[in-house]
């Protein structure tokens, strides 16, 4: 056992007592001590702690939820698009995510309404590619995170930015890219837009989609889209709030950390929304998927400063470079098809019909000149 000093509190005497009777004070003593809880946790396991983060902000106005993280200018260092320098505070849409902070989106279709955004791929290879130079904080990490990283979700123009594909940018790092597309398209019982939907709500934003698994670190995978808006519904009905981690209606109110238990209850006695008979999420018709293949290298972006006795200085850990570019403009595109057209489902009813009663429109001709024949012979 430690004999913690006169400031300092917990097993390892590394908690500020100004700190746990501040949150006293704001989650109440019951609280504080599930979160210091978590908190240990979360040393051997970071996602547990990112989990709850939503719902100990859910008291603050999004004014100062945003005001707490980056701003574009924090973030991004330069940003380069078929090798000219763009300005990135404008090619970058601002998109507040309940468990991200703040995003920073290109391209993102919202903003220049059209599907497909502004900047267009006219030119495959790296040549033509996007390239960002990226500001890392490492001093602002937690103290049992090894070095510092940023996420990157790669989407479709007209996909909200945290449902892409994730990819982890490490500090002092260059991180090349390149995007194979894959178009799938359906027919039959799917919707191309929420407009769509009869009685089933939704809650996100951008384009219609049925369920996106966004997997936002090792141990976590949030289920959003259509289904989310369908558990957001059921833990409103249980717990009289809506859980803070996934996008709300907007007369709702976020469940704070004191719901978090009830919150639990709702995924443990129910399960994934997908499996609801009551949930009504059609497939949509159209969806766009990247697959990617990446490389990474140490990023020099300044020379070290080098010595006989010391050698040389390693590269900062402040900085990482990301590049994207499209491998092929071609897309691998994969078309439900009917099986048998209306058509074709005629001729074959016609054709057995045929087989079994042993007629054809031949057949029904031949008939009916028989008949002719017979009523002109009892006639004469």
């Amino acid at each position: 056992l430690c004999t913690c000093s006169a400031s300092y509190t917990g097993v390892k005497c590394t908690i500020l007592i100004a700190y746990t009777e501040t949150i006293d004070t704001w989650l109440g003593p019951a609280d504080t001590a599930k979160l210091q809880d978590i908190v240990n946790l979360a040393q051997q396991s970071p996602a547990t702690l990112v989990d709850i983060l939503p719902s100990l902000f859910a008291s603050f106005t999004p004014e100062q939820q945003q005001a707490m993280s980056w701003t574009v200018e924090d973030l991004i260092d330069s940003l380069d698009y078929e090798m000219h320098s763009v300005d990135f505070v404008a090619a970058f849409t601002p998109v507040f995510d309940d468990q991200l902070g703040n995003c920073f989106t290109f391209n993102y279709a919202n903003k220049t309404n059209s599907h497909q955004g502004l900047f267009m791929t006219r030119v495959a290879g790296q040549n033509r590619d996007f390239s960002v130079k990226l500001k890392l904080y490492p001093s602002e990490q937690v103290a049992w995170i090894d070095c510092a990283a940023i996420s990157a979700y790669i989407h479709a123009p007209g996909t909200p930015p945290n449902q892409g594909t994730m990819y982890s940018l490490r500090g002092g790092a260059s991180d090349l890219i390149g995007l194979r597309k894959t178009i799938t398209k359906l027919h039959g019982s799917c919707i191309v837009s929420r407009a769509q939907l009869k009685k089933q709500k939704y809650y996100e934003d951008g384009d219609y989609t049925r369920d996106v698994s966004c997997i936002r670190n090792i141990l976590e995978n949030i289920s959003q889209g259509c289904f989310s808006a369908c558990y957001q519904d059921k833990v409103l009905q249980k717990c009289g709030c809506m859980d803070a981690r996934l996008k709300k209606a907007d007369s709702a109110s976020k469940c704070l950390f004191k719901d978090k238990s009830c919150v639990d209850a709702v995924a443990a006695e129910f399960g994934p929304a997908s499996s609801w008979s009551s949930c009504h999420c059609p497939p949509e018709c159209y969806q766009e998927v990247y697959a990617i293949s990446a490389t990474q290298a140490d990023l020099p972006y300044k020379i070290p400063t080098c010595n006989l006795t010391e050698g040389c200085s390693d590269l900062s850990q402040a900085r990482a470079r990301l590049t994207i570019y499209m491998e092929t403009l071609e897309s691998e595109t994969f078309v439900e098809m009917e099986k048998m057209s209306f058509l074709t489902l005629l001729s074959q009813i016609g054709g057995q019909l045929g087989v079994l009663l042993g007629m054809s429109v031949v057949g029904i001709l031949e008939i009916l000149i028989l008949c002719g024949q017979l009523g002109k012979d009892q006639c004469a």
